[in-house]
């Protein structure tokens, strides 16, 4: 697929959907095997660390 992109085939957003479609995929397998709440909760803590990192590296309180 990345091949056909470079040889103008297929256009960039394409494959930029594909990778979409394919993370959508994988949330909603996720989501029937361990549960949304649960699922919810991961996905918030990861943005938690993430403001937490984000803060201590600017300074900013």
């Amino acid at each position: 697929m990345l091949q056909a992109v470079k040889d103008g085939l297929i256009p960039d957003e394409w494959l930029e959907s594909c990778h979409r479609l394919t993370e959508e995929l994988v949330f909603h397998s996720k989501k029937s095997k361990i549960g949304l709440k649960r699922l919810e909760k991961e996905r918030y803590r990861e943005i938690a660390v993430t403001i937490k990192k984000y803060r201590k590296f600017t300074g900013k309180p």
